[in-house]
């Protein structure tokens, strides 16, 4: 079960909003964390300047720059931190394809952290994860000069979630 992989970070802001809901849930969670090593902001970009807010579906520079895979109730739900450095832009993006029947519609919610240090910390792009049988969803995309990035992607009628390291 991943609860609070991110130490106190994630789970003070999440654990002042939501109680456990979870009553007799079935929950299997596989973690993979792409990228480990020291956190860094992004270096400094020489293109366009990211406009708040951005819809990044049909950028062709786009990188993953963390990423993980979180296994509940027999689906897969890929979580990816993307960058695209000709804007200096940063989002989150979860992808998943429900096999078989399922056990159960979740709807998890996807979000992008940003901070500064330990000083600032902002929430950004909330949004609730459609369910179907092929999904790929996106947050808005956030200038992420002078800032470190993570995504982020939370069950809560499970009270699971989980966020990228920075980058």
């Amino acid at each position: 079960m991943v609860s609070g992989s991110r130490g106190d970070g994630l789970m003070n802001r999440v654990g002042k909003l939501v109680t456990s809901l979870a009553s007799g849930a079935v929950l299997t969670a596989t973690m993979i964390v792409g990228g480990a090593g020291a956190s860094s902001a992004a270096p400094p970009g020489q293109g366009i300047a990211c406009p708040y807010g951005s819809n990044p579906s049909g950028w062709t520079d786009a990188v993953t720059k963390k990423q993980f895979t979180v296994n509940v109730q027999s689906v897969n739900y890929v979580t990816q931190l993307r960058f695209s450095p000709s804007r200096r832009c940063a989002w989150a993006r979860v992808s998943y394809t429900r096999t078989g029947s399922g056990t159960g519609e979740q709807n998890p919610d996807l979000w992008a952290d940003q901070r500064r240090g330990n000083t600032y910390w902002n929430q950004l792009g909330q949004r609730e994860v459609p369910v179907g049988r092929q999904v790929v969803t996106y947050t808005n995309a956030w200038n992420d000069a002078g800032y470190e990035m993570a995504a982020c992607l939370w069950f809560w009628r499970l009270n699971v979630g989980q966020c990228t390291g920075w980058y």
